[in-house]
C-alpha cells in the first residue's frame, strides 16, 4: 500500500494538531528574532556587527536553559500541559518586550527582552517533540518527522514575511519621518539610499552619508 510521507490522519490526532500549529509560530519568533535583532542593534543601537552577533547570547542562553528545565518537570511531575501554558506565557511576554522597543531602548532593554522571550522559546522547543510523541506511540516516528517539518517551515515562512513586512513598512516610515523642508534640500540620491534597510549593516555606506548629512553643517550632523 502507498504511504504518504505525511500522512493527512496525523491531523485527526488533536493533539497533534496544536502541537503543530504552536511549534510553527514559536519557529517564527525564534527564527525571526535571530535574523532581525542584529539588524536593531545595529541600526539604531549603534552596536557592531560582532557585538550584535554576541548579543543573541541572552536568547540561546534562555533557550538552553529553560529547554533543560522543561525536560526535568516533565520526567518529574510526569504533566505537561501546564508547563505549555507557562511556555506560552513567558514567550508572549518576551514577544511585548520587544514590540516596545523603540530608538530610545538601550542594550540592555533588549537583552532583558532576549532572555525572556527565550526562556520562553525552549519550553516550546523541546516539549511539543515529547507531547507528539506520547499522544502518537505506534507512529512515532512519522509524527516526530513531520513535527520537525512543519517546524522548518514555520521558520521558512517567518524570514520570508517579516523581511516583506520589513521592507514594506521601513521605507514609507522613513519618508514619513523626514520633515518636507528636510526633504526639499536633500538630493533625491541620499533619500534613495534609505530605501534599503540593509543600509542599516554597512558601516562604510553610514560614513558616506554621515558625510553627506555634515555637508549640511550643525543641523545635518543633528537630522543624521
Amino acid at each position: 500500500n502507498a504511504q504518504p510521507i505525511i500522512d493527512p490522519s496525523l491531523f485527526t490526532n488533536r493533539i497533534f494538531s496544536v502541537s503543530v500549529l504552536i511549534t510553527m509560530i514559536t519557529s517564527m519568533g525564534m527564527f525571526g528574532s535571530i535574523l532581525f535583532i542584529p539588524l536593531y542593534a545595529q541600526g539604531i543601537l549603534g552596536i557592531s556587527a560582532t557585538n550584535s552577533g554576541l548579543l543573541l547570547s541572552p536568547l540561546m542562553g534562555g533557550l538552553i536553559f529553560s529547554s533543560i528545565v522543561s525536560g526535568q518537570l516533565v520526567s518529574r511531575f510526569g504533566k505537561y500541559k501546564w508547563i505549555a501554558f507557562v511556555g506560552m506565557a513567558i514567550t508572549i511576554g518576551g514577544a511585548f518586550l520587544l514590540q516596545r522597543l523603540d530608538v530610545n531602548s538601550t542594550s540592555t532593554d533588549l537583552i532583558i527582552a532576549m532572555i525572556v522571550l527565550g526562556l520562553g522559546l525552549g519550553f516550546s522547543m523541546s516539549l511539543y517533540t515529547v507531547i507528539v510523541q506520547n499522544a502518537l506511540p505506534t507512529r512515532i516516528g512519522q509524527a516526530t518527522s513531520s513535527l520537525t517539518f512543519f517546524r522548518q517551515i514555520g521558520s521558512t515562512v517567518a524570514v520570508a514575511a517579516m523581511g516583506s513586512l520589513l521592507t514594506s513598512a521601513y521605507v514609507p516610515g522613513f519618508h514619513n519621518a523626514i520633515p518636507a523642508q528636510v526633504k526639499a534640500v536633500l538630493p533625491a540620491q541620499v533619500l534613495s539610499v534609505f530605501d534599503n534597510p540593509n543600509v542599516l549593516l554597512s558601516a562604510d555606506v553610514q560614513k558616506q552619508l554621515l558625510a553627506k548629512f555634515a555637508a549640511f553643517g550643525p543641523q545635518g550632523k543633528a537630522l543624521y
